[in-house]
C-alpha cells in the first residue's frame, strides 16, 4: 500500500467486486472477498492473513481507525483453495454420498437375499416332489430290488 499521511494509507486491491460490472460481465467481478464459514473450527489464515473485509478479494488490508481509513497495509487477504472456499457443499456431497450408497447397498442385498432363499425354496420343493414320487406305502420293498419272474 501507500501512505499518503501519517496514519493513512491506500492499500493496494489486486481483485475487487463491482456491483455494476458483475451485472453487466459478470464473472471475475462478481467474486467476493471469502469469510470462512467454519472460522470456529479452523483456522486458515497465516499470521500475516487477514479475511477482506471490504469490495477486495485479492490484495492487501491492514489496521483501520475510527473514521474507517486504512492506517497500515500489512495484511495479506487470504484467498483460499477450492476445497477451503467449497468446504460446506464438500462435506454435504460425501455424506449424500454415502447414504445413497448406504440406501442402494441394503436394496441390492435384501434383493440378492430374496433371490438366494427363492432358489433355496426352489431347491427344497423339488426334493420334496421327488420324494413324493417314490414314497408310497411299499417303498422300502422296491427300492433297489430286483424283480423277480
Amino acid at each position: 500500500g501507500m501512505c499518503t499521511l501519517p496514519n493513512q494509507c491506500t492499500c493496494l486491491c489486486r481483485g475487487s467486486f463491482v456491483d455494476e460490472l458483475c451485472k453487466k460481465n459478470g464473472g471475475k467481478y462478481c467474486k467476493k472477498a471469502f469469510q470462512d464459514p467454519w472460522f470456529r473450527r479452523r483456522n486458515v489464515l497465516a499470521l500475516n492473513e487477514v479475511f477482506g473485509t471490504r469490495n477486495c478479494y485479492s490484495g492487501y488490508e491492514g489496521l483501520v481507525d475510527s473514521d474507517d481509513m486504512f492506517r497500515s497495509c500489512h495484511l495479506t487477504i487470504y484467498e483460499p483453495s477450492f476445497f477451503i472456499r467449497h468446504t460446506t457443499f464438500l462435506i454435504t456431497m460425501v455424506i449424500s454420498s454415502c447414504l445413497a450408497l448406504c440406501v442402494l447397498f441394503g436394496y441390492v442385498w435384501t434383493k440378492l437375499k430374496e433371490e438366494r432363499m427363492s432358489a433355496h425354496n426352489q431347491r427344497s420343493r423339488e426334493m420334496t416332489q421327488r420324494n413324493d414320487k417314490t414314497t408310497h406305502a411299499f417303498a422300502h420293498e422296491t427300492i433297489g430290488v430286483k424283480k423277480r419272474l
